[in-house]
């Protein structure tokens, strides 16, 4: 007759050898989507790619969590007062290939995640271009209180708590801050960056799906920053080019004057457009904590984190 802790043992055996397969599966056929469950509700490649990870990762640390937890339930169930179990002090060095079997795998796990999360971290760099076939799309941000403004140096408008983007085109965001640090953040496209003053950090993102997302600060720098959001629209690439013209006509020009309008702190703005942009605004705004002088706005470009 089989006893309990053998029947006990055989079924976490067994749980962990479904555990392995669902984690290789996910690794390299996902079966775990998601999609409609917030932050996994991935519209882009890299979002798609970090949920995969936190997954995969997550189902790995059950495979060692879930029997952990379970013994030490059925231990103190197991020795709990008024039963007399036997107690032997000795128990683990009677059965060494178990003790050996609890320490390896163990480490295996961690030895696996560690060669996940290394492959990961470079496969995922913010920095790294996305390959889709054709040009990226350039927007360059400035984090204010608390608000976002985006400029488009290729179409030369832009625009506040607002942004349009084509859909399969891969963008690359240029972000400062005009402002305390603030984390330029699009969930459902992935990962974060930070927008500091006086400098340039870059993000490479690209959205596959239509539709509309929101973007946010995920740093808490004032009273405004749970408010601090701005609406994503990806759409076709005939519609943006149409959304661009649009703007274009009928809207106003974005000079330093009207800049310096939007500095001041403000919660919840509603968008707001520009038809054209100083072609030194951005890079002054980036200057203006670096440099005292405008002739050193030249070298902002060396300064990009790409």
């Amino acid at each position: 007759m089989i006893s309990k802790q053998k029947i006990g043992l055989y079924i976490f055996l067994i749980l962990d050898a479904v555990l392995v397969v669902l984690c290789f599966l996910q690794v390299f056929h996902p079966i775990f989507g998601l999609e409609d469950f917030g932050l996994f509700n991935a519209k882009g490649p890299v979002a798609a790619a970090q949920a995969r990870l936190i997954v995969t990762a997550f189902l790995l640390m059950l495979i060692i969590v879930i029997p952990v937890l379970t013994a030490g339930f059925f231990v103190a169930f197991k020795y709990r007062v008024g039963r007399n179990e036997d107690y032997d002090p000795e128990w683990g060095q009677k059965h060494g290939y178990l003790k050996f079997f609890m320490w390896a795998f163990p480490v295996l796990i961690i030895i696996f995640i560690s060669i996940l999360n290394f492959k990961s971290a470079h496969s995922l760099d913010p920095a790294q271009a996305i390959s889709a076939g054709s040009p990226p799309l350039t927007i360059q941000v400035v984090a204010l209180q608390w608000k976002w403004l985006f400029i488009y140096p290729g179409q030369n408008i832009a625009t506040v708590n607002y942004i349009d983007i084509p859909q399969n085109v891969p963008l690359h965001f240029e972000l400062t801050a005009d402002a305390p640090m603030s984390l330029f953040w699009i969930p459902q496209l992935g990962g974060e960056m930070a927008a500091m003053q006086g400098m340039v950090t870059g993000i490479n993102l690209m959205a596959t799906q239509t539709g509309t997302f929101t973007g946010q600060n995920s740093e808490i720098n004032g009273e405004g920053y749970a408010r601090m959001k701005f609406t994503v629209n990806s759409t076709s690439r005939a519609n943006f080019d149409a959304w661009v013209a649009g703007v274009k006509k009928n809207s106003p020009m974005l000079n330093e004057e009207e800049y310096n309008k939007l500095i001041p702190p403000s919660q919840n703005n509603a968008p707001a457009y520009y038809g054209s942009v100083d072609a030194n605004l951005y890079n002054n705004v980036v200057m203006k904590f670096t440099a005292p002088s405008s002739a050193a706005a030249s070298s902002v470009p060396a300064m990009y984190m790409k």
